[in-house]
């Protein structure tokens, strides 16, 4: 197939890079380019782009029309040529990767605990089922890593992997932006990416009970972050970029090694939940006295130290 006009390509392009969501790896090299020119960057980044996923889709015979009917992201390109090839040597590998961990076909388990009586569990051994699935349950089952052929399962919006032996978030779960609740706790985790920023869909995270002495500046940018747990860690202090979390109702640093606060968690002025105590004597904001009274007055459950002066 011969695209003659690559209009469609740019738009799409342009509309992606003003969403904030490009690609790591060419915003690099564009960056290279430019030899750190800031106006040039993203002129340079936008080229590039194009010039990737015009070769991606020539070579599946996608045209460039197709893409201006999905949304802004390249997962759903990724669809399209999936659908094209209808490649599915990807899907026999992790089910033969599910077979060796014990990992069971997708089933409902009766638990009391959930609203709903229970939850679903295990990778499906339906593709079609499979293809569409949305929310991927993989706990407790002493997994040490996961495969990369979970990155094909591009319309998740809820992934746990809780109770496992993880020390990494693989690089590909950085890249399902659809994503809007990820669970890792109890795992052995020591670094999350700062790619954690390119999930700007997530309104929860659970990283609670593992070995976390940081987290990312990036986690400033999921504005759409409701629900941040982070007890039983290492974690010395908390980014300021927390602060940009305007959204944010639920935040669980309790159980950790923290001895400052920054200035900017003070913007958190919609909390309904605020946890920090079992930590050492920790340095507050200037104004942190100030806050903590008005999220009283609003109702919000404090679990803190006794600081002198409250």
């Amino acid at each position: 197939m011969h695209n003659d006009n690559d209009e469609d390509i740019y738009l799409f392009v342009l509309r992606e890079t003003n969403s904030n969501i490009v690609k790591e790896s060419l915003w690099a090299k564009a960056y290279a380019l430019s030899e750190g020119i800031e106006n040039k960057i993203k002129p340079i980044y936008i080229r590039l782009r194009v010039d990737y996923l015009k070769h991606m889709l020539d070579q599946r015979n996608i045209t460039y029309s197709d893409i201006t009917k999905t949304s802004i992201d390249e997962t759903l390109i990724k669809k399209l040529i999936f659908n094209k090839t209808c490649d599915d040597t990807w899907i026999k590998r992790l089910w033969e990767w599910a077979d060796i961990n014990n990992i069971s076909d997708l089933k409902w388990e009766k638990d009391t605990q959930y609203i709903d009586g229970g939850y679903w569990t295990g990778i499906p051994r339906d593709k079609q089922i499979l293809i569409e699935l949305t929310s991927l349950n993989l706990n407790r089952n002493d997994l040490e890593r996961l495969p990369i052929e979970l990155e094909n399962l591009i319309n998740l919006k809820v992934f746990s992997c809780r109770n496992n032996s993880l020390v990494e978030i693989p690089a590909f779960i950085y890249d399902l932006p659809h994503l809007q609740i990820i669970d890792f706790r109890s795992n052995k985790l020591v670094k999350i990416e700062e790619k954690l920023g390119n999930l700007t869909q997530l309104r929860v995270i659970n990283f609670s009970s593992n070995l976390l002495s940081e987290l990312p500046k990036s986690i400033g940018n999921i504005l759409n972050l409701e629900k941040l747990f982070l007890g039983s860690n290492k974690l010395t202090t908390i980014p300021s970029s927390i602060g940009n979390l305007k959204e944010l109702i639920v935040l669980k640093a309790d159980s950790n090694n923290i001895t400052i606060l920054p200035e900017e968690i003070t913007n958190l002025v919609n909390l309904k939940l605020y946890s920090l105590y079992n930590n050492p004597q920790y340095t507050t904001p200037s104004n942190y006295k100030k806050w903590i009274n008005l999220l009283t007055k609003q109702n919000c459950q404090l679990e803190l130290l006794d600081l002198p002066g409250f």
